[in-house]
């Protein structure tokens, strides 16, 4: 858990601000676009953006550990 909190304080503003509510909340790309106002689209993108720093953010931590960025995190409303 201190890679992980070490790595998400690597990312950009924009990046942490995308991929918590994603990540931590569970809110839908739909209800994430809603509260910042963005197209689903760019919600998309920057949440995946988000994911490929953070991966290599906990690389960078812990070189060949497995880590949670991609784990499979499909919820109500069809497949991400």
């Amino acid at each position: 858990m201190l890679d992980l909190a070490q790595a998400l304080e690597g990312l950009s503003a924009a990046q942490h601000d995308i991929l918590l509510p994603d990540a931590l909340h569970g809110f839908s790309y739909e209800e994430i676009g809603e509260q910042l106002p963005i197209p689903i689209g760019t919600v998309m993108s920057r949440i995946l953006q988000a994911r490929q720093a953070l991966k290599r953010q906990m690389e960078q931590a812990q070189p060949g550990a497995d880590n949670i960025a991609y784990r499979d995190t499909a919820r109500k409303g069809g497949p991400r």
